[in-house]
């Protein structure tokens, strides 16, 4: 789920991933995580890797295949996404398949041209994105050493990444650190396929799900999705 780390629910998505499930005939889970401010950093992450461990543990009693468990989200459910991938590498999990990340929350410096760029009151602007940070971090916000599981950006090493499909609209004011994390997979030797799609402003799926590009856009995450199943499949 999306919402800045601070607003809404699992069942947000509900249909976006029935129609996941049924297009790529894979079983999915949503975490209904914990939210800012009430539960700042790392409660979310915290949630979201107690249920990966969750899903490993008990994948037999399930029915899914423990080596084929992608991860995925949008906005700050996608940030949170490629938090967790970092965590999971690091701590030694088991190593998910995939991530996918739909125009993804990941840095909190506001240092781009497009994370300054968005003023309309009527979109996902920078003021409310840094209430949505300062929120999340809470008392992090005033660190210097805000940890890349907090901000997924900070990263200095993305080696050993499953691999990752990242999708952002050219109006997004997560634009720029969404295809600087693409091209630092990519030169990481992380596969990594990326979408930016034109004239598309921040969450435009949900805002307007019937309209040629949102089709497009879920149309390339199905894709993805089968694409790394099938892989899984044939090693």
């Amino acid at each position: 789920m999306g919402g800045g780390y601070v607003m809404g629910s699992a069942g947000d998505t509900d249909q976006t991933l029935a129609h996941i499930a049924l297009e790529t005939d894979c079983t999915v889970f949503s975490v209904d995580y914990r939210l800012a401010p009430e539960h700042a950093y790392p409660a979310a992450l915290d949630d979201c890797f107690d249920c990966l461990l969750w899903l490993q543990e008990h994948a037999n009693q399930l029915k899914i295949d423990p080596a084929r468990i992608a991860i995925g989200g949008a906005s700050a459910g996608a940030g949170l996404t490629a938090a967790l991938a970092l965590r999971a590498r690091d701590e030694g999990t088991q190593q998910v398949l995939f991530q996918l990340l739909i125009y993804p929350m990941l840095d909190h410096r506001h240092r781009t041209p497009s994370s300054r760029a968005i003023q309309d009151p009527n979109l996902w602007n920078e003021q409310t994105n840094r209430l949505a940070w300062a929120l999340y971090l809470g008392a992090l916000t005033d660190h210097d050493e805000i940890p890349p599981y907090a901000s997924a950006s900070l990263a200095a090493d993305l080696t050993n990444l499953p691999p990752a499909f990242v999708c952002v609209g050219d109006l997004d004011i997560f634009l720029d650190e969404d295809i600087d994390y693409a091209q630092r997979l990519l030169q990481a030797g992380v596969p990594t396929e990326l979408h930016v799609y034109p004239g598309a402003i921040h969450g435009f799926d949900m805002l307007a799900p019937d309209a040629a590009i949102s089709q497009r856009l879920r149309a390339d995450v199905n894709n993805a999705l089968q694409k790394a199943f099938d892989a899984a499949l044939s090693i």
